[in-house]
């Protein structure tokens, strides 16, 4: 555990926050503290997507592999990185699943208006 506890997981982070800030760097850096190594595509080695707010272009190349059944990563929530971190540890990632299939990829992400 500890500074392998993700070793094996090869994983594409897409979060951003409310404010649009891209906090990519952020959870790679938690992630590869952890031994993951961390890709920016969705392809055949890509074991997790960490995805909070993520960008239409991930959620389509997911949709894209799941269709090709190739082996599909799972798709975690922030907190799954925040449980793995505190633990030092791979948790089950069941309970911080999300599901991609609910995201509407035709409308714009959505703009604040001060």
């Amino acid at each position: 555990p500890g500074a392998s506890a993700l070793k094996g997981c090869t994983i594409l982070v897409d979060v951003t926050s409310a404010d649009n800030e891209n906090l990519h760097d952020h959870f790679a850096g938690m992630l590869t503290g952890m031994g993951a190594r961390i890709t920016r595509t969705v392809g055949t080695r890509c074991t997790h997507i960490v995805f909070k707010n993520g960008s239409h272009t991930t959620v389509k190349l997911y949709r894209f592999v799941l269709a090709m059944k190739d082996s599909t990563p799972l798709v975690v929530g922030i907190d799954w990185v925040a449980q793995c971190t505190e633990k030092q540890n791979r948790v089950e990632e069941t309970p911080y699943l999300v599901d991609l299939s609910e995201v509407n990829i035709s409308a714009p992400k959505s703009v604040r208006l001060i």
